[in-house]
Order: C-alpha cells, then sequence, then structure tokens
C-alpha cells in the first residue's frame, strides 16, 4: 500500500494505491488519525489506484466518516474502481458517504471551486505544484520517499 495526504484548500485529500487489507489497514488508520488530529473537517479519499479493499479496509473508512461527522465535517469518495464501487453498494456504505466520479467533482460536492492556476506560471488545471513525501508499506518495513504529491498555488 501507497499512501499520500495533500491539501487543497481546506480539504484534505487521500489517495490510496495498492491493497487496503488487515496487512495494512492499521498504516492507513494510523494515517488517517494523524490528518484528522489537526483542523480537517473535509476529507476527500481517492480511491483511483486502489486495487483490493478488505473489510479492514473498509472500517478505516467507517471510521473517518464517523469521526469527521462527529466535529462536523464531510467526507466524500472518488474515483472508484468498479470493483471498489460495488463493494461498497453491496455493503450500504454507497447510502452513508457520497461517490464522485473524479477529484474535481468530488471537491466540487463538498463546495470547494477548484484554484485555477495563472497562465504565466506555466502551470494549468487546478493550480497544483509537486510536494511533499508519500509512504510506502512494503513487505512489513514502512519507507518514507519523495512523491508527486501536490498542493494548492500560493496567490
Amino acid at each position: 500500500m501507497y499512501i499520500t495526504h495533500e491539501k487543497e484548500g481546506e480539504i484534505a485529500i487521500i489517495k490510496i494505491n495498492g491493497l487496503l487489507d488487515a496487512a495494512t489497514a492499521p498504516v492507513a488508520d494510523k494515517t488517517i488519525k494523524m490528518i484528522l488530529e489537526g483542523s480537517c473537517l473535509q476529507m476527500l479519499f481517492d480511491f483511483s489506484a486502489l486495487d483490493y479493499l478488505a473489510s479492514s479496509g473498509l472500517k478505516v473508512i467507517l471510521g473517518a466518516i464517523k469521526e469527521l461527522r462527529r466535529k462536523g465535517g464531510q467526507v466524500v469518495l472518488c474515483s472508484l474502481p468498479n470493483f471498489v464501487k460495488e463493494i461498497f453498494e453491496v455493503s450500504g456504505f454507497n447510502s452513508v458517504v457520497p461517490i464522485a466520479k473524479s477529484v474535481e467533482s468530488g471537491i466540487e460536492q463538498l463546495g470547494v471551486k477548484p484554484v485555477q492556476a495563472s497562465t504565466s506560471s506555466g502551470v494549468q488545471g487546478l493550480g497544483l505544484r509537486p510536494s511533499g513525501l508519500g509512504l510506502r508499506l512494503t513487505a512489513s518495513t514502512p519507507q518514507v520517499y519523495p512523491t508527486s504529491r501536490v498542493q494548492p498555488l500560493a496567490a
């Protein structure tokens, strides 16, 4: 499993790559809880690169949803592969949390308009720039290394 956390304004975007199962759920849970300890009230889960989701992974996501709702926040899931979408439908989670087709539509569902980059910066689209670190869990050893994590451009 590989998990990244990035901010788009006030929204914490969490992208999980690989497997979210009994072996990787504790690391994902710890990472998400660290994010929730801050002032995060809006969270977007990007599952575009999720290869497998087990019940232990569902429990991690449900825990984040409950915590954010307790704090008065909201969660949106986005970019679900068909098999992950089916898991959320069969388990009934799709009635508990909104599901968006893309990161952009998820951000809009959370009520935030994407930041447009100025053309003079040479960056187009959402106005994002690479920065940060990610966590990769290989075998049983977590490793931290640079990623293409994104953050909003400063105005």
